[in-house]
């Protein structure tokens, strides 16, 4: 089985609110956004948040330019089901991150909750790295959040790559800057606690 029919399955087979990493209000990425001090007209992405409540939670906050590129159509169709009229307002990807074409030096910030930890591969990472370098405006920021060292080994049936502060930093490489990390716990739907690493990292003005 491939990734995108894995992905439509998940979604297919399970309501928004019923997968491990559902959120009621996305907190931890509320508040890495306010931190990094973006104004409201910034040009958003989220990466893989096509049924996260993240998109109708920064309209609700001003933000007026965002983007949420997932790789399964179910998961963007039930936040498009969920949002209504709103999410005219939103541009939505249908797309592998890996694979999708992306603006050059667009985006303000790009928020990715668990879905960097998925790619296990070093070449895959590799790649999903070249494509935030090459989308972040210089000076722009990336929310990230991944299982952390003490977390989950595998999610939804699949293996992860957890990380530590130092490692993500090192995985990210000198044109990232660390702003504020630090670890929580997810209660998922079914009652389990899983670890999380919450960071934001600043590209630098001009980079390799």
């Amino acid at each position: 089985m491939n990734t995108l029919t894995y992905w439509e399955n998940i979604y297919a087979s399970k309501n928004f609110n019923e997968v491990s990493w559902f959120q009621s209000r996305p907190t931890q990425s509320i508040d890495l956004i306010n931190r990094s001090g973006i104004s409201k007209k910034s040009n958003i992405i989220d990466i893989g948040g096509g049924a996260s409540s993240l998109p109708e939670e920064l309209l609700v906050l001003g933000f007026e330019r965002l983007t949420v590129l997932d790789i399964s159509y179910n998961a963007i169709e039930k936040s498009q089901n969920r949002m209504g009229k709103k999410s005219k307002q939103v541009q939505w990807i249908h797309g592998d991150v890996l694979e999708t074409d992306l603006p050059v030096q667009f985006f303000d910030l790009w928020h990715d909750r668990a879905a960097m930890h998925f790619l296990t591969s070093v070449d895959d990472r590799k790649v999903y790295r070249s494509k935030i370098l090459a989308s972040l405006k210089p000076g722009g920021f990336l929310a990230i959040h991944t299982f952390a060292e003490d977390g989950p080994d595998s999610c939804s049936g699949l293996q992860v790559q957890r990380f530590s502060i130092e490692t993500l930093t090192h995985e990210l490489g000198v044109n990232f800057s660390l702003v504020v990390g630090q670890k929580h716990s997810h209660i998922t739907p079914g009652g389990m606690e899983q670890r999380f690493l919450a960071c934001l990292f600043q590209l630098a003005s001009t980079h390799e």
